[in-house]
C-alpha cells in the first residue's frame, strides 16, 4: 500500500494525467519520494511540476525545466520522461535524451 497523496514510480509511468487547460499528459513520472509529479503534455516547450499534498494537487502545474529546442522549433515532442535515485529528470526526445 502507498502513502495517500503519493505515487509510485510505475504508478506514475503508466499513468495519463488529464490537467484542465493542458490537455492530457504525453509522458509523466514521480519524484523518488513520490510526492511531485513531472509531465509533458503535448509537443511543448518545458517539463512541468504537479506537486501533490495529501491525496490532492497541492498547487496548479508549473513548467520546471526547459527542454532544448533546435533553432526554428516552436515545440518538442517528449516520448518517455524517467527519474533517477538523486531526483534528475531525463526526458525521450527525437533529438535525444535531456
Amino acid at each position: 500500500d502507498r502513502e495517500p497523496g503519493k505515487f509510485s514510480p510505475t504508478e506514475a509511468t503508466a499513468a495519463v494525467i488529464e490537467v484542465t487547460g493542458m490537455g492530457t499528459s504525453t509522458a509523466a513520472v514521480a519524484s523518488p519520494d513520490g510526492g511531485t509529479l513531472f509531465a509533458v503534455f503535448g509537443p511543448g516547450r518545458a517539463v512541468w511540476v504537479l506537486p501533490f499534498g495529501k491525496g490532492d494537487a497541492s498547487g496548479g502545474p508549473e513548467p520546471y525545466c526547459p527542454l532544448r529546442l533546435r533553432p526554428g522549433e516552436k515545440s518538442l515532442a517528449v516520448t518517455a520522461l524517467t527519474v533517477d535515485t538523486a531526483g534528475r529528470i531525463y526526458a525521450a526526445t527525437p533529438d535525444g535524451i535531456q
